[in-house]
């Protein structure tokens, strides 16, 4: 069978889609993908699979660029003849699913989260966008054959809203994570200063300010521990102003772009994910596979893999008074505490969220439809 992966960055397809490829290569599948140019796309490329050129503007509101995916993510389509697609990432996922049904070719979306859709505003202009995210869904996957969920609550939003006639869910829990991959030895160190890391986009849904205003205040109480960032600057002129003037005082410290976190990972005692909304975390996962306490906003995606006072504190998303009271209250446990969290987190991810479970679920519904 040819299959076609398309997303929006190799970062993601990679990390999360890796095992499931390199199954399809070893079945002897012909696997293509489409994904932003980036400088590791060679590195599916060398593993078997065939790369197509696409261009996603993910921020971008603009029609004309919108219409230009559409038709190149057509002409794409046409070139490959794929027998099955598979979909990830909000804009793939609508224009696929499209085209899919136009062209009579069987998709499989991935909803690695609905972002504000799935949340309870309060302002009239974020409800209109929920509600009109909610209705291109509705549309474009309408008589998709397979769609699968990375949460419960995402999919009880598409059951409420009767999007997709068929009925054809699957819930996974979220992408898994390689517990051999992620294995890290030596669980928490006692006698040594407190490292608490934030993996992530620097963008305000993702929780960094809360994060920033939380180090700023535990650093004001007079702990000795250190506050981490690490990922991307992003096109957010005041958060990136504001983490290289803390970064200069000491207050926080910034480690850069990493494409193996596990090294970074493996220095802290806990990460913390102060975000608004998730699909399910993957930084939560592999920071969990590596024995790390964690800490994380009391949501959808997050709550699933953060066990209250047993791995680690569920905060309030949104609020900075909730997560300085939840990293507050873990300095303030015992070594003993922090190492049973930690060996917990292990347990945790490896008991519900080994990968191999994920793989199985989708090797089952491709071939299944592929029979078709």
């Amino acid at each position: 069978m040819k299959i076609y992966f398309i997303g929006n960055e190799f970062t993601g397809l990679y990390n999360n889609r890796k095992e499931l490829i390199e199954q399809l290569i070893r079945n002897g599948e012909e696997v293509y993908f489409s994904v932003n140019e980036n400088s590791r796309n060679n590195e599916l490329v060398d593993m078997g699979c065939i790369y197509k050129n696409l261009t996603i503007p993910r921020k971008s509101k603009n029609p004309l660029k919108d219409i230009g995916l559409f038709l190149k993510l057509l002409k794409n389509i046409k070139e490959v003849k794929p027998d099955i697609i598979m979909l990830y990432n909000i804009k793939p996922v609508l224009y696929g699913s499209t085209i899919g049904r136009i062209k009579s070719i069987p998709t499989i979306a991935t909803i690695t989260g609905l972002g504000k859709a799935s949340q309870n505003s309060n302002s009239p202009g974020e409800r209109f966008f929920s509600k009109l995210i909610l209705i291109m869904y509705k549309f474009a996957l309408k008589k998709t054959e397979s769609i699968f969920f990375q949460n419960k609550y995402d999919l009880e939003i598409f059951k409420n809203n009767k999007i997709n006639e068929l009925k054809k869910y699957t819930l996974v829990t979220g992408s898994g994570v390689n517990v051999e991959y992620f294995n890290y030895s030596k669980s928490f160190k006692p006698n040594r200063i407190k490292t608490f890391l934030f993996i992530g986009r620097f963008i305000r849904t993702k929780g960094i300010m809360e994060y920033i205003e939380t180090a700023i205040k535990i650093k004001q109480q007079g702990y000795n521990v250190k506050f981490q960032l690490l990922g991307k600057f992003e096109e957010q002129e005041e958060i990136n102003n504001l983490i290289k003037e803390l970064e200069a005082e000491g207050t926080i410290e910034y480690l850069g772009y990493s494409d193996d976190v596990r090294k970074e990972i493996s220095k802290a005692d806990c990460v913390v994910l102060p975000s608004y909304t998730e699909g399910m975390s993957n930084v939560l996962l592999q920071a969990a596979a590596m024995k790390r306490v964690l800490i994380a906003s009391n949501i959808p995606g997050c709550k699933e893999i953060v066990e209250h006072n047993l791995n680690g504190y569920l905060c309030e998303p949104r609020s900075t008074d909730s997560l300085v009271k939840a990293i507050n209250s873990l300095i303030n446990q015992g070594d003993n505490d922090w190492a049973n969290m930690s060996e917990n987190s292990r347990r945790i991810v490896v008991e519900k969220f080994d990968k191999r479970h994920v793989v199985d679920s989708y090797l089952k519904k491709i071939y299944s439809l592929g029979e078709k």
